[in-house]
């Protein structure tokens, strides 16, 4: 969190930060259309976070097949397709996926402004 006193102290303009998030956020959701092709993705088993590389160029959807199919010697907690900044696509034992999104989210509250903050830091999506 950053105190408003501070913000204005730096000389910045409440309309100036809040301009630059409206514009953050209208990248941010253009982003979100666009297929990307994750370099690996992650599995979560009780000893430990493992990464697994993917082959070069592979789209999204084929990740989330590949990672949801992956077989390890051990129990598999979750597996985790992350797309830096923007998202972490998560697949449940059960084969339950959703996705996380972080928008460029910052709020003023009690003199504060308090970044990724609108009821919590990230917000499930169902992914198709």
């Amino acid at each position: 969190p950053v105190p408003l006193a501070y913000i204005n102290f730096i000389g910045l303009k409440t309309i100036s930060i809040e301009t630059s998030v409206r514009a953050d956020m209208k990248y941010f959701k253009e982003a979100m259309k666009k297929s990307f092709c994750p370099g690996c993705f992650y599995i979560n088993t009780p000893s430990g976070v493992f990464k697994i590389d993917l082959p070069e160029k592979t789209k999204e959807k084929e990740a989330v097949d590949i990672a949801n199919e992956y077989a390890h010697h051990e129990e598999i907690i979750a597996r985790y397709i992350c797309i830096k900044g923007l998202k972490t696509i998560v697949i449940e034992p059960d084969k339950n996926i959703y996705t996380l999104t972080y928008p460029p989210i910052l709020s003023l509250r009690k003199n504060l402004y308090i970044p990724g903050q609108m009821g919590s830091t990230c917000h499930g999506v169902k992914l198709l």
